[in-house]
């Protein structure tokens, strides 16, 4: 029975899968006009993958890379890029793209899963390779005049939004481990690990560059007037995981120890500003003045990914290796296929 729940939201017209709640008639996402968010269905791929690989049934499995089948062959045969809202019937969409909120792990995904399964899925492979390529041509950007790579994001018009989310800082880590495990030829590996290192450094200072040495969730990028926190005094730190993520992801591909050092400011940070506050670990309303301002709110990812990165990055690397095991976007270790 619980899997015919599970299977019930694919049954759309154009094989993109639709809210679970919305599949069986409950309250729809008003707030997306009843669209499909690409980082929605976009990101259960591993977790079906491995239904299939424990329970035996394939159907999870061809459900998920169905999803991938149907974006590529029927609705964007030509795009790596993928807009972040999809009409599940129609597939008719906006112009809106980001890496960050709404669109960040369909990406992750299209090279996790390529990885967990042997590396053996080309179109995957394929589709992550386009989206990195046109990513790097259209959305990469430098700030001026500090010259800090960032990844950019598309308006819903198709216009450059000149910003970084917090979300977004997982892309260094995604392309520094897409050249680790091989997933495109060796000169472009070579672009993507310099890419991923700027963007990372970029991240870094998303953190040292605030009055609280805390990140706020998104920065603006103004010409001549350097990195500052979206809303001036209201841009909030909500623990994000995703540049202690690249901080890990780079430190154990390029050996540099000043990933271990960036890591190090950001726990203090945490550890001198909140930790204990509140009897826990709270998140702060405002990154952008002195005394950061805390809620009464711990997020569930500072323990299941913030912490679990800032503590595998001082580990040895036996005691975790990207070469055996895959994090799912949650941080959740599985195992790689042979």
């Amino acid at each position: 029975r619980s899997w015919r729940s599970l299977l019930a939201a694919f049954d759309t017209a154009s094989g993109i899968r639709f809210r679970w709640s919305t599949a069986h008639g409950c309250i729809s996402n008003r707030w997306t006009s009843g669209r499909a968010i690409l980082a929605e269905f976009g990101t259960l791929q591993m977790e079906f993958y491995m239904l299939s690989s424990k329970t035996g049934r394939t159907v999870y499995r061809r459900e998920g890379r169905g999803m991938h089948s149907a974006l590529l062959n029927r609705l964007y045969p030509t795009k790596g890029l993928l807009p972040v809202f999809l009409d599940a019937d129609s597939g008719s969409t906006t112009e809106k793209v980001s890496l960050g909120a709404m669109g960040d792990s369909y990406y992750e995904y299209l090279l996790k899963v390529w990885i967990l399964f042997g590396k053996q899925d080309e179109m995957l492979r394929g589709m992550w390779e386009r989206a990195m390529d046109e990513m790097l041509e259209q959305l990469v950007y430098k700030s001026a005049p500090s010259g800090f790579t960032y990844v950019a994001s598309k308006t819903d018009y198709g216009s450059i939004a000149y910003e970084m989310e917090h979300l977004t800082c997982f892309v260094p880590g995604m392309l520094a481990l897409g050249a680790h495990h091989g997933g495109v030829k060796e000169r472009k590996a070579a672009r993507y690990m310099k890419a991923a290192e700027e963007i990372t450094q970029f991240c870094y200072q998303m953190y040292i560059k605030m009055p609280t040495r805390l990140a706020p969730d998104i920065v603006e990028i103004k010409r001549g007037a350097g990195l500052r926190g979206r809303g001036a005094t209201a841009a909030p730190n909500r623990q994000r995981p995703e540049a202690v993520e690249s901080f890990f992801v780079l430190y154990r591909v390029t050996a540099d120890p000043k990933y271990r050092e960036w890591a190090w400011t950001v726990f203090t940070t945490f550890e001198r500003l909140v930790l204990g506050q509140m009897g826990g670990m709270p998140a702060c309303r405002t990154s952008t003045v002195q005394r950061p301002v805390l809620t009464d709110k711990m997020q569930s990812f500072w323990l299941a990914e913030t912490l679990k990165y800032l503590y595998l990055i001082f580990m040895p690397p036996t005691t975790f290796s990207l070469d055996e095991w895959v994090l799912n976007t949650e941080a959740h270790p599985m195992k790689i296929s042979p």
